[in-house]
């Protein structure tokens, strides 16, 4: 009965050190996880903010080609007139 208690300790000691590993492992990717969905979070917003830049630059030159547009139509009018 001793013997059999002692390989029982010994099993329930393996088996609390492989529990405590298992739950460090865990711990340590849900910590890996979390930084990761932080990386992310923040990549998705740097490319937001990317994006709205260059929409924002895209405007003006929609504007800029506008009024180069205009410019020219002017100066061809001009240019007739001048003929």
């Amino acid at each position: 009965l001793k013997e059999e208690n002692a390989i029982l300790r010994s099993k329930i000691n393996k088996l609390q050190i492989l529990s405590e590993t298992q739950a460090d492992k865990m711990r340590k990717l849900e910590k890996k996880l979390e930084e990761n969905k932080i990386k992310e979070e923040k990549e998705a917003q740097d490319l937001e903010a990317m994006v709205q830049h260059v929409e924002q630059n895209l405007q003006l030159m929609a504007k800029r080609a506008a009024k180069a547009e205009n410019s020219a139509a002017k100066l061809r009018q001009e240019n007739a007139q001048l003929q």
